[in-house]
Order: structure tokens, then sequence, then C-alpha cells
């Protein structure tokens, strides 16, 4: 578990099925995604079996406020060594809570994995507020495609975004 000044970030257990839901759920928050929003647990309960697999090998957490603990209003990490993902539930945006979280998970994803050169993102081009955060975090465009994603017959592009491990903020490279 890691605590920052607002938030508590840990690993994903199954108990968090219904607050993962919540979020995976709402199609705000899933508008950007990969895939449409579930529209029962059955995907939730999918995704989240991956992730509590994954939690070895992964920097990836859920994330609780630490003024409210107990109840999840997102994830965000390295979902894969070398790339980041986040998603926090719309009740919750614009507080900062996912740049105060991964500006903490990205130096401890450098220094858990040293070969690591750079993380990567990959964002949808119409979400301009993800892009905005990974810039402040760092990252830097390192390209674009169109086509990359169909959601419910609807295809969209990606803006590859790279952030080296020299630019990442703690690194000691």
């Amino acid at each position: 578990m890691i605590l920052t000044e607002r938030l508590i970030l840990r690993p994903a257990r199954m108990e968090d099925l219904d607050d993962l839901h919540r979020v995976m759920s709402d199609p705000r928050a899933m508008r950007y995604w990969s895939h449409a929003a579930h529209a029962g647990t059955e995907r939730t309960l999918r995704y989240l079996t991956g992730m509590v697999a994954s939690v070895p090998e992964a920097e990836e957490y859920m994330v609780e406020l630490r003024a409210a603990p107990g109840r999840v209003i997102g994830k965000a990490g390295c979902w894969r060594r070398d790339e980041v993902g986040y998603i926090f539930h719309p009740d919750v945006w614009g507080n900062g809570y996912a740049f105060e979280a991964m500006a903490t998970i990205l130096p401890r994803a450098f220094a858990r994995f040293p070969d690591l050169a750079a993380i990567t993102a990959d964002c949808d081009p119409r979400n301009a507020a993800s892009l905005r955060l990974l810039e402040r975090l760092g990252f830097v465009r390192t390209g674009s495609a169109e086509n990359t994603f169909e959601v419910e017959g609807v295809w969209t592009g990606s803006v590859f975004l790279s952030l080296p491990r020299a630019r990442s903020a703690g690194s000691t490279a």
C-alpha cells in the first residue's frame, strides 16, 4: 500500500468488484476507453480477475481517497510494465487525483524495472484532459494512428506518447 497526500494506492482485490464496476459501467468514464462501458458485472469480473492475477508483475493500483477509505474511485498505474493506464469515476474528475497517483507510480515503475528505457501511453486523440495529464507528467508525443480502436461501431485513432526514464520525475538516471 502507498499513501500520498490524499490517496491510498493498493493492489487490486476481488472485493473491489462492485466499486470497479461502478467506474467501468459508467459511459462517461469509458468514453475514451478501448471498449464500451461494462453492461454487467461479468465483464468487470473478468477484468478484475486479470488485474488481481497480474499484481506481482504490474505496477498498477486501485485508488481510494484517504478521507473516505474503503471505496475505490479508480485505478492507475502500469497495466503492463511499460504502458500506463488509468480510469476514475466521473464524480471525482477535476481534483488532480490522476496526476497525484501517476506522479507517485511512475518513479516506482522505473525503480522496479531498471532495464525499462521508457513508459508509453496510447491515448484517444479526443481525450484532451488525458493528453494534458500525460504531458504534465513529462510524456512526449511520439506519433499517431487512425482507426486503432473500434468501440460499438465507431472507429477512433490513437496518440502515442512516451516518458523516457531520463524525463521521469524522481529518476536517478
